[in-house]
């Protein structure tokens, strides 16, 4: 008697074995390298019904013959045959097969190897999908930062890059669109600037959506300096075409920032950052284009440095309040000052506001530059204000008009100083006041209410509406100085907005003024007030009294 079990439970493995690989939709085979030094005479040993079924291969088949395959896909199965690494690609089409496969291949004995080969259509598929969403942008469609950055590191990676150039482009106005309108409409838009970019800058070698109102524009095809400056033109030019969205009708500008490579930047990161900086120089000299310059540069170290301190100098008494008059059109007689503050930096010198309010509002300390120029201004001036009776007019941003705490802290500070009579006058740009226009007519209201008047500044140079500068609770409206100075030219603008403003029974000031024939033509225009270096600039209160007398001193009788 002889014990079987063990041969019955071995054959009953294998046929489990065999069950198995002839029923697994992975298609399975062995090759047999037949002479060593010869990768043609790769040859099919056994296959399964998955592998006989795709490539129609039986046991003894050379592999050419039953399927295409160059010298190298040859090499590296007779690589692997004579005892190299194992062999994997995830992703390989077969010729007359729309299908995607994974192929792996590992060392056999005796110069053999195993195949196998796995239909991964639906798995690329996918993987295609979250790959696509994660270099385009879910609005537009168009690709996004993390694809610029791949395509930017692939070009400049070569070994022979070539020239390249990058275009940051920041629209002009969208904020204001966005915050009236709302994010629909402002989203319609993107699409329909996205649309207008993808369908009329051939050539580009991508278009980027960055986030928000940025875009970027890479160019490998005549990338030297006149063609990128000859896209970013195209650029503005579709910028400047109207935008039609229901029944609202929209024009906006661009800032455009160029960088090229190599000649300003060698890497990615670098050439992003001077493209960047290229481009808020544009935007901080009101659109258009910029190539970059190593003085940009210089501006973003110094930005950098005057944000860093900038909230120590609020403290240390490195801020001073200087003082414009405004006088009476008609008699020239001084009726106000306007506080002006200037930062006397111990590196830069004695600075004006515009150099670094904007830094004040995006560190978060425009509050406290705020509260420092009011309650300054106040204390400095009170005597002179209360002798000649005169106003005192202080500039407000609109980050300061939306603080809750502001008009508590104003209501203490009105209080306090006895200014609650009108002649505490608070003036915000006209932009500032269409952000959240609900919102700021509330705290309007609210300050209105302690005694304090209001004016609109830089009037003319928004989007506001003739129907909601009446809805505004405001006492006087500032012609902005750029209209000011062309006023001999063509007062149009300017006898609309002093029509406009007595209309209304707002007080019309203008700024800006610079010499006598401007100040006869405001008076015979009918505006109340005036400033301007043509009464002296801006000085710090030690001069005021002086400066004051001899306007007096020197009023002309106006015929």
């Amino acid at each position: 008697m002889v014990d079987e079990s063990a041969r019955w439970r071995a054959e009953a493995g294998l046929r489990r074995y065999m069950d198995f690989i002839e029923g697994i939709p992975v298609a399975l085979g062995v090759l047999h390298l037949v002479d060593v030094h010869d990768p043609r005479s790769l040859e099919v040993a056994t296959s399964n019904p998955a592998a006989r079924s795709l490539l129609s291969a039986n046991p003894g088949d050379r592999l050419l013959d039953v399927i295409e395959l160059d010298r190298h896909w040859l090499e590296e199965f007779s690589e692997v045959a004579r005892g190299g690494a194992p062999m994997e690609r995830p992703f390989v089409n077969l010729p007359d097969s729309d299908a995607v496969y994974t192929l792996r291949a590992v060392t056999l004995p005796e110069h053999h190897i195993g195949v196998t080969i796995e239909d991964v259509t639906k798995r690329a598929s996918v993987a295609a999908s979250f790959r696509h969403q994660a270099l385009h942008d879910e609005l537009t469609g168009l690709p996004n930062r993390a694809h610029l950055r791949e395509r930017l590191t692939q070009v400049m990676a070569c070994d022979d890059p070539g020239a390249s150039a990058l275009l940051l482009v920041d629209l002009n106005q969208f904020k204001e669109i966005n915050d009236t309108l709302g994010h629909h409409y402002g989203d319609r838009l993107l699409r329909a600037f996205s649309h207008r970019l993808s369908t009329n800058l051939r050539g580009c070698d991508l278009i980027a959506r960055l986030g928000g109102d940025e875009f970027a524009v890479l160019i490998t095809d005549d990338a030297a300096e006149t063609g990128a400056i000859e896209v970013a033109e195209r650029l503005l030019a579709l910028c400047g075409q109207r935008f039609e969205i229901d029944e609202f009708r929209f024009q906006i500008g661009a800032s455009v920032g160029i960088a090229l490579a190599p000649t300003h930047a060698t890497s990615p990161e670098s050439l992003l950052r001077k493209a960047d900086a290229a481009m808020y120089w544009a935007k901080a000299r009101g659109g258009g284009w910029s190539l970059y310059s190593a003085t940009h540069d210089d501006h973003d170290v110094r930005r950098l440095e005057l944000m860093g301190d900038l909230r120590d100098a609020i403290s240390d008494g490195s801020m001073e309040v200087h003082y414009q008059t405004r006088v009476r059109l008609g008699d020239n007689r001084p009726v106000g000052l306007e506080a002006l503050v200037r930062w006397r930096h111990p590196r830069y010198g004695l600075l004006p506001p515009e150099d670094f309010i904007e830094l004040a509002e995006v560190s978060g300390c425009i509050r406290e530059l705020t509260e420092f120029v009011t309650t300054t201004a106040i204390a400095e001036a009170s005597s002179v204000l209360e002798r000649d009776g005169l106003g005192l007019s202080v500039n407000l941003s609109a980050r300061t008009l939306h603080d809750p705490r502001l008009v508590d802290w104003l209501r203490t500070t009105v209080v306090e100083s006895d200014l609650d009579d009108g002649r505490l006058c608070f003036e915000i740009t006209e932009t500032d006041l269409m952000e959240d226009s609900a919102r700021s007519i509330n705290t309007l209201e609210a300050i209105r209410a302690l005694g304090v008047r209001l004016s609109v500044d830089d009037f003319g140079t928004g989007y506001s509406s003739l129907s909601y500068l009446r809805r505004l609770p405001v006492d006087e409206v500032k012609i902005d100085r750029s209209f000011v100075s062309d006023l001999t030219d063509d007062d149009t603008i300017v006898r609309a907005v002093v029509d406009l403003g007595h209309n209304l029974g707002l007080h019309v000031v203008a700024e800006g003024v610079e010499n006598a024939a401007i100040e006869e033509r405001l008076a015979q225009l009918g505006c109340d007030s005036a400033q301007g270096f043509l009464w002296g600039q801006p000085v710090p209160i030690s001069e005021v009294t002086d400066q004051l007398t001899r306007l007096r001193s020197t009023r002309p009788a106006m015929g």
